[in-house]
């Protein structure tokens, strides 16, 4: 049985979704990444019941213009968005759910010393929900960005150094198709050993971006060199269920022989 936690995600409007539970073996995947509004759905307690696979991530729980600028809305909106998500974090599933990813903008910050403070602030008004609950909020970090790995890497470890919690942690948001040739996964995982609970691997299928099992291996063999336990979440952008369908047997495939 294959060692890692892999997961497949749904986030981008696919239809017939319930369907891809079909085509998950819990001998290559773990689960599946849902945005927020699935998991009231009356279908899904029973999909994973019959599948075994875990929700491994939820994202899209608030519209990233609006959480990005979260410090800028008004008291209102503010009140109203860490009202919902900790009534998402602190209901009781009928299913395993554990991690969710919330990005408040803080790729776009830099040195601005002020917004950074407040939406650690912000951040921190969840501990106790997250504690009581068991429930781990990652930051998302993009890979590549603008900035240098040295200074990303600092930098978002200095904001979880500063939450004062374990419940934050990292996700690193994997573009390989646009990464310099040249770039060593080493370098971008160093920044982030300890504190990093899932990486997604975004691509687009529907633009010729697919994954390849030696794109594949070059930057999951550095993650099992660390030892890394967390969540791999391949995130094909597309809303075609034939090619989604194709993407996991690709998937499956490539996992079964890197052995990982």
């Amino acid at each position: 049985m294959n060692k890692r936690r892999f997961s497949i995600s749904i986030t981008y409007g696919l239809k017939d979704w319930e369907l891809i539970f079909d085509l998950l073996h819990d001998e290559y995947f773990t689960g599946i990444e849902l945005p927020a509004y699935y998991l009231n759905n009356p279908k899904l307690p029973g999909l994973i019941e019959k599948s075994g696979m875990e929700i491994t991530n939820v994202v899209d729980l608030v519209q990233t213009s609006i959480s990005r600028s979260i410090i800028d809305q008004s008291e209102k909106v503010k009140n109203d968005i860490f009202e919902y998500i900790n009534t998402i974090a602190s209901r009781t599933y009928d299913f395993p759910f554990s991690c969710f990813m919330l990005d408040v903008g803080f790729g776009s910050l830099g040195g601005k010393e002020g917004a950074v403070i407040s939406r650690i602030q912000f951040l921190k008004q969840f501990i106790h929900t997250l504690y009581s609950n068991n429930m781990t909020m990652t930051l998302p970090v993009r890979i590549p960005s603008t900035a240098s790995l040295s200074e990303q890497g600092t930098f978002m470890q200095k904001i979880i150094r500063e939450t004062m919690f374990n419940g934050y942690k990292i996700c690193l948001n994997l573009f390989p198709h646009e990464v310099k040739k040249k770039s060593n996964p080493e370098n971008v995982f160093q920044w982030y050993d300890f504190d990093l609970r899932t990486v997604r691997i975004i691509y687009e299928p529907e633009t010729g971006n697919y994954l390849s099992e030696k794109l594949l291996e070059y930057w999951l063999k550095p993650l099992n060199d660390i030892g890394f336990e967390g969540d791999i979440i391949f995130c094909p952008k597309t809303n075609s269920f034939s090619l989604l369908e194709n993407e996991i047997k690709n998937l499956t495939g490539f996992i079964d022989k890197m052995k990982l």
